[in-house]
């Protein structure tokens, strides 16, 4: 389905994104290195100029998951849907709830996923210090510096440490359709996908966590002034 593939590619996009730092200085929240991306399709740009309402389904995908009847909202999800609602409100569009009569212009899609990151980190010590000590006390004695030029003793890197981590890592990803609008992928009619948010970021903590989510479905729509409904 055409709605996955992007799905696929908007993944694949995060991953190839590294966050950074150019301060010189560490961040002083984990926050600070939340990732925002955004993408719009730029063969639906009028769609925002001529779209006056839209709406968001009353749940979130949780990619990975297996679907379940008795699918119940959690406190993020929650958290999701309304700053969502909130967020295109405040772009100027009319919430409705779609049903059969009533068909929004545009529909957001929520989804989330988590996974944990592991990985290690190997160092490899320098005792600069052995090579200036052996070299001045030893060379004038028995020939050292004829031996080692450089002086001192040949340069000794120690033994190596590793260090392995692991750590949690949610994402959370917006889909725009637009839903007046019909393609044919394979055979059948897909509503194309316009605009795609996605932020990743380290967990921590629940509240931390939700904050974090509301901030980032913020910078969102910050970075998209396109989106702005005539």
């Amino acid at each position: 389905m055409k709605k996955i593939n992007y799905i696929v590619l908007a993944l694949a996009s995060l991953f190839s994104i590294t966050s950074c730092n150019t301060n010189d200085e560490y961040p002083d929240q984990v926050s600070d290195y939340d990732t925002v991306i955004t993408n719009k399709n730029a063969d639906y740009d009028d769609s925002y100029s001529t779209a006056k309402t839209f709406s968001v389904p009353n749940y979130v995908v949780h990619i990975g998951e297996e679907s379940s009847e008795d699918y119940q909202l959690t406190s993020t999800d929650e958290i999701i849907i309304n700053e969502t609602i909130s967020e295109m409100k405040a772009a100027g569009y009319t919430f409705i709830q779609e049903n059969e009569t009533d068909k929004p212009d545009l529909v957001v899609l929520p989804y989330s996923f988590d996974n944990t990151v592991v990985g290690s980190i190997t160092a490899w010590p320098t005792y600069g210090d052995w090579g200036g000590y052996w070299g001045g006390y030893w060379g004038g004695y028995w020939g050292w510096n004829d031996m080692y030029p450089m002086g001192g003793y040949p340069y000794y890197g120690g033994y190596p440490m590793t260090s392995y981590y692991s750590y949690d890592q949610g994402t959370v990803i917006l889909e725009m359709v637009d839903n007046r609008e019909t393609v044919v992928t394979d055979g059948e009619n897909q509503v194309p996908v316009i605009w795609q948010g996605i932020l990743n970021g380290t967990e921590t903590n629940l509240v931390d966590n939700q904050n974090r989510i509301k901030s980032g479905i913020d910078q969102m729509f910050i970075q998209s002034p396109y989106i702005l409904a005539n």
